[in-house]
């Protein structure tokens, strides 16, 4: 639900007319349900169509660090050229590093095939980009939970 402050200076409440014009809503809604899909259904409904997790996961893993011998090996491709800090490069969504020795600050590391792979603790942004989809997966679990293993105790 995404809700329009009621009481607004006349300028706000005129941009606040436009953006809900743009949007395809009610000009004169003040609450808007948020839906997933490619089309509302409702002219106080804005719709979204998002990518997937595993889209998500997708182009996550397409823009980490890996190691030139991986990639001759076969084991993955390589990492985008158009993902790095050099000039005319996109930075990544989250810098995932890569060496052979143990990261000395790392926020989050993994050891696999020789290579460590790590968020930098000093890497804000990565870390809040990280924490961000390790939420999204805690919403996407479906399914009831676990139960505990239930042991009956003999009474005499």
């Amino acid at each position: 639900m995404m809700t329009f402050r009621r009481k607004v200076a006349p300028d706000i409440a005129r941009d606040l007319v436009a953006a809900r014009k743009l949007m395809g809503v009610d000009p004169n809604a003040t609450e808007t349900t948020v839906t997933y899909g490619s089309a509302p259904t409702a002219n106080n409904e804005i719709a979204i169509l998002t990518r997937s997790i595993m889209e998500i996961i997708i182009e996550m893993a397409s823009q980490i660090d890996v190691p030139d011998e991986h990639v001759a090996e076969g084991r993955t491709y390589a990492t985008l050229p158009q993902v790095g800090s050099g000039p005319g490069q996109v930075p990544p969504f989250s810098r995932v590093h890569t060496g052979k020795e143990k990261p000395a600050y790392a926020f989050a590391a993994i050891r696999n095939r020789g290579h460590w792979y790590w968020i930098d603790d000093r890497d804000r942004l990565s870390k809040i980009h990280f924490t961000f989809l390790m939420v999204l997966f805690s919403l996407t679990e479906t399914g009831t939970p676990p139960q505990a293993p239930l042991i009956t105790v003999p009474v005499n």
